[in-house]
């Protein structure tokens, strides 16, 4: 399968290094009051530098206005930004932004390119609401269900057509891409739709969804890249500039990893070590591809350097007795 570079595509696209406007001084006295600082305190007024230094102490509503001065290409340099993406794309299960089927209304050719079926395009799952919505909420009860079939299709069909007027400008929008970029490379595996066979027997019908299974996962990867960089068209500003409720789970993985490397193996008390298969991480149990190894883990106990837990000592000016190891019996020798 010949495959194509992102970059290719988004050439044209503003380079995080772009430089960007100043912070506006009404935009800087709010936050000086919220700090408690002097009106004459000096702060950046480069947006990036400042969004560096003052993400992690500032609520939500004193950044989005620093935020809109930048694009979220520009801000995926700020490593904080770039960590809380990191950690938006390894929720489970995927945040539906960034899903095939959502991904593949903001990327259409991209999709297509990749060998989706652009009929697939249109989404049926929020039209479907338009009918639910009159149902439960404008039209409730008996007198208004006579009523309910033709307003929720009209409302339905509107829905679907506002869809595809978003497709189309996508659309549009990644081919004038191409045409000031690079152009895709063409591989053997992308689909036409007079290619199709429109009647299959079962075993064409499951090499069929297997494909398409298997253009969704390499799309929904293609579209964690494009999110990551700050390409995709979403809003950013609810993951740059909040902490994710669920906290940092990079950061906790690293630091799990990093107190089993600093740890020395302790002994036992029958002389054993616990070796590197029985202290897998959580982290460790990924495979290569991605897939979760659900086998069945050891737990993961706290390790000691040595079985003392008191030394001799000072404590409120008298000297406090040494306690030793146990002698395997569930005792201290003293």
């Amino acid at each position: 399968m010949t495959d194509f570079l992102i970059s290719d595509l988004l050439v044209v696209d503003p380079s995080p290094t772009t430089p960007t406007p100043p912070i506006p001084p009404q935009d800087l006295s709010p936050i000086l009051r919220y700090l408690s600082l002097p009106p004459s305190y000096s702060l950046p007024t480069d947006p990036i530098q400042f969004l560096t230094q003052s993400l992690p102490i500032l609520p939500y509503s004193l950044l989005k206005p620093i935020a809109a001065l930048t694009t979220p290409r520009q801000r995926s340099v700020i490593p904080l930004i770039k960590s809380r993406r990191l950690a938006y794309i390894s929720l489970s299960p995927l945040p539906k932004d960034l899903t095939a089927k959502r991904g593949r209304l903001r990327w259409p050719l991209l999709w297509e390119r990749m060998g989706g079926d652009p009929l697939d395009l249109v989404e049926d799952e929020e039209s479907d609401g338009e009918e639910d919505w009159v149902a439960e909420r404008f039209l409730p009860g008996e007198e208004g269900r006579q009523h309910v079939k033709k307003l929720g299709g009209f409302l339905r069909g509107l829905d679907l057509e506002r869809g595809a007027e978003k497709v189309r400008e996508a659309r549009r929008r990644e081919r004038v891409l191409d045409m000031k970029g690079q152009e895709f490379e063409e591989g053997e595996d992308v689909v036409e739709p007079g290619m199709r066979k429109r009647e299959m027997d079962r075993e064409e019908r499951g090499r069929e969804e297997w494909k398409k299974e298997e253009i969704e996962r390499r799309f929904e990867k293609r579209l964690s890249v494009l999110f990551l960089d700050g390409y995709d068209t979403i809003d950013y500003d609810p993951i740059d500039l909040s902490e994710p409720l669920e906290g940092d789970i990079l950061l906790y993985q690293d630091e799990q990893e990093n107190y089993f490397d600093d740890e020395s193996p302790s002994g036992t008390p029958h002389g054993s070590t616990y070796d590197d298969e029985e202290l897998k991480t959580p982290r460790d149990s990924i495979h290569q591809d991605g897939e979760l190894d659900n086998s069945p883990q050891r737990p993961i106990y706290p390790r000691y350097k040595d079985e003392t837990f008191f030394k001799t000592g000072i404590v409120g000016g008298r000297e406090e007795k040494e306690m030793g190891s146990q002698n395997g019996q569930g005792e201290y020798d003293y």
